[in-house]
């Protein structure tokens, strides 16, 4: 059986774009060691773009999460479209990163970070 997703690439660099391959698959971003987001995309270096992701000036990074002191990105590229999608929801369950949207029982969408006042 031919292997589906490609083992875990640490990207320890995460403004360097060009880095990131142009190919299907999921992503999970890391302050030191604990997860803070997990995402997915048909094109990960074109999604990782698109969070704006920059050095601070004094070390770091700044996000769409904020400032991180020591950002890092892990990839698990695929070659079939879906196992990725698959594979974002296994790890948003199991890693409960802080900024990703939850799916409430009720139907209704939250963030943990940002619920608004009723």
């Amino acid at each position: 059986m031919p292997k589906i997703l490609s083992p875990w690439i640490l990207y320890a660099c995460p403004h360097e774009i060009e880095r990131y391959q142009e190919r299907p698959g999921v992503y999970v971003v890391y302050e030191a060691n604990r997860p803070v987001y997990v995402g997915s995309s048909l094109n990960v270096r074109h999604r990782i773009r698109s969070h704006k992701i920059r050095l601070a000036y004094s070390r770091g990074h700044f996000g769409p999460w904020g400032y991180f002191r020591r950002m890092r990105i892990k990839v698990k590229y695929s070659c079939r479209m879906g196992d990725w999608a698959m594979t974002e929801v296994r790890l948003i369950h199991r890693l409960r990163p802080q900024f990703n949207v939850l799916l409430k029982k009720d139907g209704h969408r939250s963030s943990p970070s940002c619920s608004s006042p009723r």
